[in-house]
């Protein structure tokens, strides 16, 4: 799955559960998506700190290429692109 495709499916998982009004208003399905952009966020901030960790403690004695950072650091930066 591509950065963007992961972007755009964190974010409508969290959609459901963003929104409270139980409105249909233009003005409210923004504030929904923005919603569930920021808790997207913060669960790939978490990974990204757990990917940090796991990195930095395999790559003590070797050097290893970062992949996994590489592609949340990538998902992160689609979803602030919705």
């Amino acid at each position: 799955m591509t950065p963007k495709e992961k972007a755009k499916e964190l974010v409508d998982k969290f959609y459901e559960y963003s929104d409270g009004t139980g409105s249909c208003e233009r003005f409210y399905d923004d504030l929904a998506v923005e919603n569930a952009k920021k808790c997207a966020i913060i669960m790939v901030d978490e990974i990204i700190e757990i990917v940090n960790v796991g990195i930095n403690w395999i790559s003590y004695e070797t050097t290893i290429e970062n992949k996994p950072m590489q592609y949340w650091l990538e998902i992160k930066d689609e979803i602030n692109k919705l």
